[in-house]
C-alpha cells in the first residue's frame, strides 16, 4: 500500500487532534488516472493541486498509487475499466486506506470524500456505488460507469455527487460508447438514486468553458459540470 499523505505527519496523529479543542478533519482520497507518468504521485499532485488545497482548507489528502498493468501503466481495476495488475482488488485497497485513516489519523470519518481523474473518476463513481456508507461524497473528473455495472448503481443509499466532464473528451466520450455510459445518463442515475423526480436544476457556475448545474435531491445533491472546447486533460 503506497500513497502520499498531506499534511505530512511528524509522528503519530498530527496536531489536528491535540486539544483543546480537538478538531478531526475531513479526508479526500485523490485517485490518479491510468498513465505511465512516473512518478505517478507527482504528476497527480501537479494536475490536481491537492497539496495546496489540503493546506488551504485544512483537510487530509491521500494520493494513492495504483498497481502496474501489463502495458506498464499504473491505475485501478474498477467498474468498467481495468488498469492495474491483473487480480488486484482496488476496492480492498480503498478499504485499507480508510482503515489506515481511522487508526492513524485524526479524521472525521463522516466526512470522507473520493475524487479522481479519468480511471480515478471511474473508481470514485464505483466507490460511490458500492461503498456508499463510507463516503460522504464523490467528485469524479472525466470518468464514467461501465454499462455492465450501471444497473448495480441505480439502487442504494444516497450520496453527494459533483462531476466534471468535457463534451469534447476524446478519451472517455461525454456521450458514452459501447462500454461506458454517457455523462447525462450517469448524472440522471445519481439523481434518481438520490430521490430526485421533477426537481429543476440550478445553474451554480458559468464561464466560457464550463457550466455547472445542481439538483437538490431529497437524499443528497447532484451537481454536474459540463465543459466545452477542452479534451480529456485540461
Amino acid at each position: 500500500m503506497y500513497f502520499i499523505l498531506y499534511p505530512i505527519l511528524s509522528g503519530g496523529k498530527n496536531n489536528y487532534c491535540v486539544g483543546p479543542p480537538q478538531q478531526p478533519r475531513p479526508l479526500v482520497i485523490n485517485w490518479h488516472g491510468c498513465n505511465a507518468h512516473v512518478p505517478v504521485v507527482a504528476y497527480q499532485e501537479q494536475v490536481s493541486k491537492i497539496e495546496q488545497a489540503a493546506s488551504d482548507y485544512l483537510y487530509y489528502a491521500i494520493t494513492p498509487v495504483g498497481s502496474q498493468d501489463p502495458f506498464n501503466q499504473y491505475g485501478w481495476n474498477t467498474y468498467g475499466i481495468q488498469c492495474g495488475k491483473v487480480g488486484t482488488d482496488d476496492f480492498a485497497f480503498a478499504q485499507a486506506l480508510l482503515d489506515y485513516a481511522e487508526t492513524h489519523l485524526c479524521v472525521d470519518m463522516s466526512r470522507v470524500y473520493s475524487t479522481g481523474f479519468s480511471t480515478g473518476g471511474f473508481h470514485s463513481y464505483a466507490l460511490g456505488c458500492s461503498m456508499t456508507n463510507q463516503f460522504a461524497g464523490i467528485a469524479p473528473i472525466a470518468g464514467s460507469v461501465g454499462r455492465n455495472f450501471f444497473s448495480d448503481c441505480v439502487n442504494g443509499p444516497p450520496i453527494s455527487v459533483l462531476s466534471f466532464h468535457s463534451k469534447d473528451d476524446g478519451t472517455v466520450p461525454y456521450d458514452g460508447n459501447a462500454l461506458w455510459e454517457s455523462q447525462p445518463s450517469v448524472t440522471a442515475m445519481w439523481a434518481q438514486r438520490n430521490g430526485c423526480t421533477n426537481e429543476s436544476a440550478t445553474v451554480t457556475y458559468t464561464s466560457a468553458t464550463t457550466v455547472c448545474k445542481r439538483l437538490e435531491c431529497p437524499g443528497a445533491a447532484v451537481e454536474d459540470c459540463s465543459l466545452v472546447g477542452l479534451d480529456h486533460c485540461w
